[in-house]
Formats: C-alpha cells, sequence, structure tokens
C-alpha cells in the first residue's frame, strides 16, 4: 500500500540518523502520522485520525515484511501497539520523549551541533510544552490547538477535512475578526508605539453583539 499524502524529505549525508527498517507511528486524536525511508528520502504522510485506523493497518499489513521495526506514539496508538506486539519488534514510545528526540536530530542536523536547554512546543490536538535539558520534564500545555481549530471550522462552516480548512483559512484576514491594539487606542495616543499597535489584543475580539455572522464567508 502507497503511502497517502506523502511529503518527501531529502536525507543526503544525514541518512543515519535515520534507521531504514524502522516505521514511526504517531496517531494522535486529530493526526495520524507514519513515517519511513525509502530510496534515500524521509516520506512523511499525515492524515486524520480514523477510528478504525484501516488505512495505517493495511500499511502495516502490506510493509511488515519489509520493515522490521514499528515504534508507536501519541495518544491513540495503544491499541495497535497491542494489536501488533506479538507479531513483530514493536516500541510504545512516550510522545513527549518523541517530540524531543525529534527535534534533537532535525537541530543537529541544521545546526550541526546539539540542542541546547530548550522549551519545546509541540502544537497537536492541544499544546504540550516540555523542558528539554540533561534530562525532559513535561511542564504542561495549554487547550488551544488543533482540536480547537477544526472544532471552531465544524461549528462555524461544517467542514470536517484539515486540509480544505487551511485552504479556507489563507483567503481570509483575520484581522477582520481578531482585535489588534491599534483598535482599542486612539490614533493620536502615545502611550504605545507604532508595533504594539499591531500586537493582538484579542482573538476573534471584534466578534460582538453588532457583528452579522451571515457575513463569515467574505471574512
Amino acid at each position: 500500500m502507497a503511502l497517502e499524502n506523502l511529503i518527501k524529505l531529502p536525507l543526503e549525508e544525514h541518512l543515519s540518523y535515520f534507521p531504514s527498517s524502522t516505521v514511526g507511528i504517531d496517531i494522535g486524536q486529530s493526526l495520524s502520522k507514519l513515517v519511513c525511508v525509502k530510496d534515500n528520502k524521509l516520506h512523511l504522510s499525515i492524515n486524520p485520525t480514523e477510528n478504525n485506523h484501516l488505512k495505517i493497518k493495511e500499511f502495516i499489513e502490506s510493509k511488515k515484511n519489509i520493515f522490521t521495526n514499528f515504534n508507536f506514539t501519541g495518544g491513540k496508538s495503544y491499541g495497535l501497539y497491542q494489536q501488533y506486539s506479538g507479531d513483530f519488534n514493536t516500541r510504545l514510545i512516550n510522545e513527549f520523549e518523541a517530540n524531543v528526540k525529534g527535534v534533537e536530530i532535525f537541530y543537529r542536523i541544521e545546526k550541526n551541533k546539539d540542542l541546547p536547554p530548550s522549551l519545546v512546543v509541540s502544537v497537536g490536538t492541544g499544546t504540550s510544552i516540555v523542558l528539554k535539558k540533561d534530562m525532559f520534564e513535561h511542564l504542561g500545555g495549554t487547550a488551544m490547538g488543533g482540536g480547537l481549530f477544526m472544532g471552531l471550522i465544524k461549528a462555524l462552516f461544517n467542514i470536517n477535512d484539515f486540509q480544505e480548512a487551511i485552504d479556507l483559512a489563507k483567503k481570509g484576514n483575520r484581522y477582520n475578526v481578531d482585535l489588534k491594539v491599534s483598535d482599542i487606542y486612539d490614533p493620536e495616543d502615545e502611550r504605545v508605539d507604532l508595533l504594539f499597535r499591531e500586537f493582538t489584543a484579542a482573538s476573534l475580539g471584534k466578534i460582538d453583539l453588532n457583528f452579522n455572522m451571515n457575513n463569515l464567508d467574505n471574512f
């Protein structure tokens, strides 16, 4: 089975960072990601998470004689990990550990040095914040993320497809609905400078009692 919605990243001299015998599977609440090495490129497939994980199962069944290791991460991955753990070599990896490891590898590739102590922020269905020093520590996060985005898109436009939502967002201007500092302060008020006036004071802050919801398609 071929991967759908495929992104191909050339690895060139960095091939040694990515074991060619391993498939990485990340199943989150909103999106499922599947990655492997083929033809000296990193093949990454991103699709909405299915309740039955049918596409991922089809891929595993078609590739289990080609790849020897299947690593699972993400909150929705436990069931598939259990299902296949007796069939071939599998690992269930903490998603925060997986996030940090990925950032470390790509930072080393990009900067040619180790990742310094950092805050690693990952935006998924929600948003996680991890402190990376000698070890990693999950500090917490926020409920704002892709889940909120897709929930708003469904409520406002009855759209279920992530890519369709992204294409729609590209056409709009968020300052038609987001309130900027410049919308609050008088133009002659010198207490705020030009840069600060461009900051967002409140997301969706222009949707008030006078806002016509029938005009959303024009924004």
